[in-house]
């Protein structure tokens, strides 16, 4: 495969100037500058996605997608997974051949097993194997009304929300389906980015100066507010919400924030930061921490970004480029970092124009062993934090019940300590289980610095137990009152209906299978992996449940009070709720069967239900199969073009495959892997 690159006159200085950068002195924090090397993508880096440490995607001109699993690694460590590009013409000119409006300008992955990115011309990708090869990117093409999206933000695997030209909003609730939702504003806003914390909250910025906010993403035209930032028409190109109650945002020479972000304009503070050239991405990894990027290759980060202009620090990585006349490029454009994501404060990546990369190890410049602490924290004793934890309250069926909690420090932490109610402190490892009889528990942890020091305990608070009273055991008949404490001559009673423990109503979740996923609920609440949990939510709110299966399982559906692939819940009452995962795989220890006779072979898929098995990849034939039940399918894997050409006089040949599984009534599940096809052609003796 041969890749284009486009040389300018300028390249030679941005080499030198790149040079200069790298021998200069640093102070504060230490970014590093390269660019991808000529091969994998050719031209401009528009955005980057960074679900951990170990993962980043970016997409750029001509639809090329990228990815490291070593983001720190330098240029080097990244490889192409779909860089050929489609090379979409213009609408109504089909003889044009090259277009830079094929550019893919958003990608958002909130987890490592699935990112999604938006083209500018209508199209849109998904994957659950952000490293596989091309075929493991699905596209959909919305055609015109859909064309010129700039930003993409998907807080979980059931829900993508793109934002772009002319008021554009589309999005999608099953993003792998191909099934997206397109609405226009009331006002035909430019819309450059767009961040969702979580389902019930998104934020928009547009190159007028607009903020725009949307409780209820999904609802159409009416679920966006609009609000006007304090500065005026500024252009505003990205923002960063990390949780509801932060979200930064930047425009020429300002940084905006606000801790309540659908509060209208007055809710947006701004504060002077940066060298007066516009921001281009911005991206928050904890309310304590976030970075923006510009046009000029200038980083602005900071560990308050609610505080006032202080807080914010700049730095320029790499000196402006100048253009081939010698003059200095006004706008800055020739090394602008468009994207820029940080997956945790200790690590940033940005990307921009000419294929170039920066990164840093240590973007907020703290002492190691005090990132992420209070400020005036002894940075000897870190902090812990409880990052999943059991419901409020868990139902205990016979033997108990089964807990879980997961857990991390903020500063360095040698090793941790936990303990149920008053028990021992015992030296513990995340994920921490216990096994608990009805009651109520304080579960506690404690993190250990290198030095042995030990810092504030995490808590948390919850009671094992039925999920509702038991009936009173005498109720009041007529002309009584309801006490506890029997009268003379008389007898203790209570009001006959049962009620809840707790106010508000009981949301009850039956998990059949706790170790094929994981439940979570938006608002926040109820966090699920073990048999039975329940949580308690406001009288009238609307929850959301989330499904999101574990490697080697697919998410079948709903039942009981909800149904099908997805569930909403108005908790006007208690609600009970049976979520299901079913296996998906390839048997273990079994190997693919080769049939050299004909140069073909069988690949055997667990199913744990019925469903759809959909085989594919760009070197073998198409195979469906409908299980009707739990069972274990073969699927042929039968090579077919330059590949079943080059088989026919025998030989190997290796070929790429991928196998979706969709329960029914659940979401697509997919796994992909290489297998090697054998054809031995066996001759003849006539004697």
């Amino acid at each position: 495969m041969r890749f284009r690159f486009r040389g300018r006159g300028f390249v030679v200085l941005g080499a030198l100037a790149l040079a200069l950068c790298a021998a200069a002195p640093a102070s504060g924090s230490t970014w590093k500058v390269g660019e991808i090397p000529d091969g994998p993508v050719d031209g401009i880096l528009w955005a980057v996605s960074c679900p951990s440490p170990s993962l980043c995607v970016a997409t750029g001109t001509n639809s090329a997608i990228i990815s490291s699993t070593n983001p720190a690694g330098g240029p080097g460590a990244w490889e192409a997974v779909h860089p050929e590009g489609y090379w979409l013409p213009p609408y109504g000119d089909p003889g044009q051949t090259t277009y830079p409006g094929n550019a893919i300008r958003g990608v958002s992955c909130p987890t490592t097993r699935f990112c999604a990115a938006t083209g500018y011309q209508g199209h849109f990708f998904t994957t659950t194997y952000p490293t596989g090869p091309a075929e493991a990117w699905g596209e959909v093409r919305l055609g015109l009304d859909a064309t010129h999206m700039n930003g993409i933000s998907c807080p979980t695997p059931s829900l993508c929300v793109a934002v772009g030209q002319n008021g554009r909003v589309v999005t999608s609730t099953d993003p792998t389906s191909g099934v997206w939702e397109i609405t226009k504003l009331s006002e035909p806003f430019d819309l450059r980015g767009v961040s969702c914390p979580l389902l019930s909250l998104c934020v928009a910025v547009g190159l007028e100066g607009n903020i725009l906010t949307s409780t209820d993403p999904t609802g159409g035209t009416g679920t966006w507010q609009v609000a006007r930032q304090p500065a005026g028409e500024r252009a505003l190109n990205g923002v960063s919400c990390p949780s509801t109650s932060l979200c930064v945002t930047g425009n020429s020479g300002q940084m905006l924030s606000s801790t309540s972000p659908t509060g209208g304009a007055g809710a947006w503070k701004a504060v002077t930061a940066g060298s007066g050239l516009p921001v281009s991405a911005a991206s928050c990894p904890a309310v304590g921490a976030c970075a923006a990027v510009t046009n000029n290759a200038d980083v602005i980060v900071s560990t308050e970004p609610a505080g006032g202009a202080g807080a914010w620090s700049f730095k320029n990585v790499l000196p402006r480029l100048l253009l081939p006349s010698g003059q200095e490029n006004p706008k800055g454009d020739l090394n602008a970092i468009w994207g820029a994501s940080c997956p945790s404060v200790d690590l940033c990546v940005g990307v921009g124009q000419e294929r170039r990369v920066i990164y840093s190890t240590d973007p907020f410049a703290r002492d190691p062993l005090k990132k992420g602490l209070p400020k005036g924290a002894d940075p000897r004793r870190p902090h812990a934090v409880i990052t999943f934890h059991p419901g409020k309250r868990v139902e205990a069926r016979r033997g108990g019940a089964l807990v879980t909690f997961r857990f991390r420090s903020v500063g360095r932490a040698a090793r941790f300590k936990c303990r149920i109610n008053n028990g021992e402190l015992k030296t513990c490892k995340s994920p921490r289980r216990y096994r608990l009889k009805r009651g109520i528990f304080v579960f506690k942890v404690y993190a250990v610095g290198p030095t042995g020091l030990r810092g504030p305990a995490a808590h948390y608070r919850f009671r094992v137990g039925p999920l509702l009273e038991p009936g009173p055991q005498q109720t009041c008949g007529p002309g009584e009152k309801p006490t506890g404490i029997a009268g003379p001559g008389g007898r203790p009673c209570q009001e006959p209906p049962t009620r809840a423990l707790l106010a508000g109503q009981m949301l009850v979740v039956t998990h059949p299978t706790p170790g094929g996923g994981v439940v979570m609920s938006d608002p926040p609440g109820l966090s699920c992996e073990t048999f039975f949990c329940g949580a308690e939510f406001a009288q009238g709110s609307l929850v959301r449940l989330i499904a999101t299966p574990r490697k080697g399982f697919a998410f079948a559906g709903y039942s009981d009070a909800c149904s099908g692939p997805t569930c909403s819940l108005t908790m006007d009452r208690e609600r009970r709720v049976t979520v299901s995962f079913v296996r998906f795989g390839e048997l273990p220890r079994t190997r693919v069967r080769k049939v050299t006779a004909d140069g073909t072979a069988v690949l055997t898929i667990s199913a744990g239900g019925p469903g759809r098995l959909v085989l594919s990849g760009k070197d073998v034939r198409r195979q469906v199969s409908n299980p009707g039940q739990a069972s274990n399918v073969n699927l042929p894997v039968v090579a077919r073009g330059a590949v079943a050409r080059r088989l026919e006089d025998g030989g190997r040949e290796s070929v790429d495959v991928r196998v979706a599984f969709t329960p029914t009534g659940g979401t697509r599940a997919s796994l992909s892997r290489s297998i090697r096809l054998v054809r031995i052609l066996r001759v003849h003796d006539p004697r």
